[in-house]
């Protein structure tokens, strides 16, 4: 068989081609390199990445999808809320002018969704502490009338007029 003096050129060279980039693929490793077929139609270095504000930090398609999901479902829980009378729409206003007022204060600091679970909870607390500052002034008010109550009652009881 004669042997073709096009496969001696050709191999000759791929020969060159090796020496010319020792660290480039096959040579690297010794293995022949994989194509792409099959795989993602982008590497994770590709991934476009979002940043709804300058100081914010980016995130990926489904992380930004995410986050919008799980704000829809807040706001339609709170919407249910409303409707069904377990929250007064005074309150859901507080609450979100309270979720904002923390939200802007930590979003430099901390990741969008840390950020948003941290304010929300830093809301409820106050609209919790509120409310214990609230019932501790009605029973201190009650106390203080039930000790006047006592005395006129006192007065009354040992003759004096009531005033």
């Amino acid at each position: 068989a004669a042997i073709d003096p096009a496969m001696a050129e050709r191999q000759r060279q791929e020969a060159q081609l090796r020496a010319d980039a020792p660290l480039r693929g096959e040579n690297r490793t010794g293995q022949a390199q994989d194509g792409t077929m099959g795989l993602g139609l982008f590497d994770a270095a590709d991934q476009p990445t979002f940043r709804l504000d300058a100081e914010g930090p980016e995130m990926t398609l489904p992380d930004l999808l995410k986050m919008l999901d799980d704000e829809q479902a807040d706001i339609d829980a709170m919407r249910s809320c409303m409707a069904e009378g377990r929250i007064k729409t005074g309150m859901a206003q507080e609450a979100e002018r309270l979720y904002h007022l923390h939200y802007n204060q930590l979003k430099h600091s901390m990741g969008m969704m840390a950020a948003a679970s941290e304010a929300s909870e830093r809301a409820i607390r106050a609209l919790e502490a509120r409310q214990q500052q609230k019932m501790r002034q009605a029973l201190l008010q009650a106390k203080a009338q039930k000790g006047w109550l006592e005395r006129r009652m006192g007065e009354v009881e040992s003759g004096r007029p009531f005033n």
